[in-house]
């Protein structure tokens, strides 16, 4: 499988082989697409090897007004005698925004994206970040201290009351290990939240909020 004219949908190819003789022809066929958004990312190691075998990308948008997490691994080989296209091929139906990318590359190091737009191929080479939101942040999120020991304190700005704002706080694999959702929120937001009584162990966080339209991250060190 691999997109093949980059339209943004994956494509067939099939080599046959050789029995008795017979010389079955090989094939492609073309995927004509629908409406639905995508995206695919090129990746290049430096750090790691080149072609980013074995890296592990977690991208997050928001498909038919659910949030989803999608995860794709580069593999060097996909069957036997086959091989895919090594860009990986996310589809995302209805999201007009990618919010997260994490990309977790086989060196240890892990790359954040947020805010790209889909329907593109976006390169991205390793420890250097290829695309970030060119538009104002929604909210003005700031989080302090940074790092932190235990408790965070969350800042943001409204232009109205939020009927619904979600907190969600995710691990640097994507994992989600915390959501709160607090009902007319209005503007000074303050927040506080221990990150000690989440029995977190120490590391990288992400803290997203969300009013179910936009949605803003800031990173967060929890050391002991």
């Amino acid at each position: 499988f691999g997109d093949y004219d980059n339209d943004g949908f994956q494509d067939l190819a099939v080599a046959t082989t050789r029995y008795g003789g017979i010389d079955d022809p090989d094939y492609l066929y073309h995927n004509n697409g629908n409406d639905n958004h995508w995206i695919m990312l090129s990746l290049e190691g430096t750090t790691s090897n080149r072609s980013g075998i074995g890296a592990k990308v977690f991208l997050k948008a928001v498909v038919h007004d659910t949030a989803t997490w999608q995860m794709r691994e580069v593999s060097a080989q996909s069957a036997y005698c086959s091989q895919n296209d090594l860009r990986v091929h996310f589809g995302l139906g209805t999201a007009a925004v990618v919010d997260s990318v994490i990309i977790e590359w086989p060196s240890g190091i892990i790359q954040y994206l947020d805010g790209v737009l889909p329907n593109q191929v976006l390169d991205v080479k390793e420890g250097i970040v290829s695309s970030v939101r060119d538009e104002p942040s929604p909210f003005g999120l700031t989080v302090f201290p940074n790092p932190t020991h235990s408790i965070i304190q969350l800042q943001a700005n409204f232009k109205s009351v939020i009927d619904k704002l979600t907190l969600e706080v995710y691990s640097d694999t994507g994992q989600i290990v915390y959501t709160i959702s607090l009902s007319h929120v209005a503007s000074p937001w303050q927040y506080s939240l221990d990150l000690t009584k989440l029995r977190l162990i120490p590391g990288q966080y992400i803290i997203r909020i969300s009013d179910g339209r936009s949605g803003e991250e800031k990173k967060v060190v929890f050391i002991e």
